[in-house]
């Protein structure tokens, strides 16, 4: 990364030096909020951004609310209400579309929890042309980010990524309660896995006083004598030495299983993610 530029093109001759801003260990808010700032921030990156980043349809959405590149934001009272309300419904719509929803093809595997990006959807979240938007809705709630090789089947290269907010009876996972996830050996992932653990209100990562609220393949972790791999999540540490995630009471929370250079047993599902179960 520290080997990209960017500067004006009036400067090419002779680039200024570039800073990077280190952002580990800050507090960063990355959520959008459930109010009428919601559309304040919109009007402003709006006005930043080229028309060209947005489609006629959201341009169009848009300029019914008064949200027009060049033109300033000032609606009147009343609208502001409405427009408040609107982000706060919004939100709860959005939440009820993420974490319920049972639609077809959110699963993928028929008889697991885990979720995926529905089948044939190109990484604009559109079929045939036509915009898929409680499929985009479902991804974007919980995940901030997208790309090409994130969506296309790439054999060995780029990611693909399961996420689930249930365990294997069905139920919410809870900070409250202890977990096990089962990954059976030859993970099929080229380059590395990881499986990191989120907040289900803020979809951030957990903020539960360790580093990192994950395991991965590249932390050395303990490996079963059959090459499985064993996690426990849960507000208390098991008594066996293993890989654990620590879960907060009062909070909900959902992991993300992310395949790097993903391999063929997992486009194929000959290899299978099994569901997290209740501890016993």
């Amino acid at each position: 990364m520290k080997e990209i530029k960017v500067y004006p093109l009036t400067k090419a001759s002779s680039p200024p030096k570039m800073e990077f801003l280190n952002g580990s260990n800050k507090d960063i808010n990355t959520v959008f909020p459930d109010n009428f700032q919601f559309f304040e921030l919109l009007a402003q990156l709006v006005e930043e951004e080229p028309a060209e980043n947005f489609g006629p349809l959201e341009r169009s959405m848009m300029m019914a609310i008064g949200i027009e590149k060049g033109k300033p934001f000032n609606p009147d009272e009343k609208t502001k209400a409405l427009l408040a309300e609107a982000a706060r419904l919004g939100g709860a719509m959005a939440r009820a579309n993420t974490f319920a929803s049972s639609a077809p093809g959110v699963f993928y595997y028929p008889d697991r929890q885990w979720q995926g990006v529905r089948e044939g959807m190109t990484y604009t979240f559109s079929r045939d042309g036509a915009p898929q938007i409680d499929a985009r809705n479902n991804v974007y709630y919980m995940a901030a980010g997208n790309s090409p090789a994130m969506m296309a089947k790439n054999v060995g290269e780029g990611s693909q990524y399961l996420w689930t907010y249930r365990d294997a009876d069905g139920n919410f996972l809870d900070g409250a309660k202890n977990y096990k996830l089962h990954v059976l050996p030859n993970i099929p992932a080229k380059n590395f896995w990881s499986v990191v653990v989120y907040d289900a209100l803020s979809r951030s990562e957990l903020q539960n006083g360790q580093p990192i609220p994950s395991v991965s393949s590249y932390v050395k972790p303990l490996i079963n004598p059959d090459g499985s791999v064993d996690i426990a999540f849960g507000p208390d540490e098991p008594k066996e030495k293993g890989n654990w995630i620590k879960t907060v009471p009062g909070k909900g929370w959902f992991p993300i299983f992310r395949f790097y250079g993903p391999e063929e047993p997992y486009f194929d599902k000959t290899w299978k993610l099994e569901d997290i179960a209740p501890a016993k």
